[in-house]
């Protein structure tokens, strides 16, 4: 078995499962986005503790830009984080060691603030790199037209 998933898929298990090197990132043109709806918000403090727990060779003063969409929000306040959106930028900031993170608010909700943000990365002139969406729909509560 793997040493590093031996307890819990952390930084390390999934650094190890995958082959993605701790060392932090030196291609600087590469970029990932981390997507947040249905007033999931990502907290500065909480990463901070959890690459202090989890990552202590990284800066617990890592942290990630932030770009509000169509009324989105980031308040941070311990009784608003969202555990999807805190989950993915705690993550990717583990695992993908110094690689800059733009987290993106979405205020429109369901398939509508989903497919917006397609648009928006669609209109970027540099899009990133890597996209983090943790989000479903059930398909029957979607219309043809919209699959398409």
């Amino acid at each position: 078995g793997n040493t590093n998933c031996s307890k819990a898929v952390l930084p390390a298990c999934l650094q190890s499962l995958y082959n993605i090197p701790a060392t932090p990132a030196i291609q600087r043109s590469n970029w990932l986005l981390v997507t947040g709806f249905g007033r999931q918000y990502a907290q500065e403090a909480d990463l901070s503790n959890f690459l202090t727990q989890t990552r202590p060779d990284l800066s617990p003063n890592t942290t990630f830009s932030i770009v509000l969409r169509n009324g989105g929000q980031d308040p941070q306040s311990p009784a608003l984080a969202g555990k999807e959106a805190n989950l993915d930028i705690q993550y990717t900031a583990g695992v993908a060691s110094g690689v800059p993170i733009q987290f993106l608010s979405e205020g429109g909700d369901g398939i509508t603030g989903f497919m917006d943000i397609g648009a928006y990365v669609m209109n970027l002139s540099s899009p990133p790199t890597v996209i983090s969406t943790s989000y479903s729909f059930d398909e029957r509560d979607l219309s043809t037209l919209i699959m398409r």
